[in-house]
Formats: structure tokens, C-alpha cells, sequence
């Protein structure tokens, strides 16, 4: 297993700047309409205060008895998406991604070349008459 290091701290300042960002635009945060009731209140569980050893240097800290699963998993996914270099991409790329995600039309019949026509085995069988139950342990469908 790859242990990856996600800059916690960094993470922390980067993701409470965003939730003091009103209006739209690049670097927001957004969530669905229909997002836990508890969601904003776990991200605003921690508080960037005066050390208790050092009171010249501020240090995060967790506000007594709130959870804090939602700013781990925006600190995960904002490192997943740091790590693959999406904040890089140009609305070009992502047209080009959102098009290889559509799903094709299923109703539609499949183009079938003459060469695909003429390559089928005598059952008609377009992908070599191979019987695909043989390699999970039967013939009667179930795996």
C-alpha cells in the first residue's frame, strides 16, 4: 500500500479561504442541493487560533464535540484532484473528457462493416465463438 503525504495544514488554509469566497467563479466551493444538513457546520469545525504553548503562533484547532468526516474528505479529494493535475486542465480538455464519458445511443443499431460480415464463424457468432462460461466454472450462466 502507498502511503501519500496530502499537506493537511495547507489543505486546512486553502479549503477555509474558499468558504469565505462569495459569489461564482473559479476556486468556490460548491455542493448538491441536497448535501447532509450537518455538512457546512463539520466544515467549520475547526478554528485557526492562538497556540496554547505559543500564543504568537496560530495553530488549527477542533471545536469541542464536532465531527469532522466532510473537511477530511474535501482534504482527500482536493489532494486526488491536485495529484491528477485537474486545476491544470483547459476547458478544452474537459470537452474533450466529458465527450469519451457520454454513453452512446443504446438503441441504436451498431455500424457492421462487410469485412465484420464476411470474418463471422459458421454460428454466427461475432466474437470467435468463444464460450465465456468456460473460463468462470460452468455453462449454466451463473458465476
Amino acid at each position: 500500500m502507498k502511503v501519500y503525504i496530502i499537506g493537511t495544514l495547507k489543505s486546512k488554509d486553502l479549503l477555509y479561504k474558499r468558504l469565505q469566497l462569495e459569489g461564482n467563479g473559479a476556486g468556490r466551493m460548491h455542493a448538491y442541493k441536497t448535501v447532509r444538513n450537518d455538512y457546512f457546520k463539520q466544515l467549520n469545525s475547526e478554528v485557526k487560533a492562538p497556540s496554547p504553548t505559543n500564543r504568537k503562533k496560530l495553530v488549527w484547532q477542533k471545536y469541542s464535540g464536532r465531527r469532522l468526516e466532510a473537511p477530511d474528505t474535501e482534504r482527500y479529494a482536493l489532494h486526488a484532484a491536485r495529484a491528477k493535475k485537474l486545476h491544470l486542465k483547459t476547458p478544452a480538455q474537459w470537452d474533450d473528457i466529458e465527450h469519451q464519458l457520454q454513453q452512446v445511443d443504446l438503441f441504436s443499431a451498431p455500424a457492421v462493416s462487410q469485412e465484420t460480415n464476411n470474418n463471422q464463424t459458421a454460428d454466427n457468432d461475432p466474437y470467435g465463438n468463444v464460450d465465456m462460461y468456460d473460463s468462470v466454472g460452468g455453462n449454466d450462466g451463473w458465476l
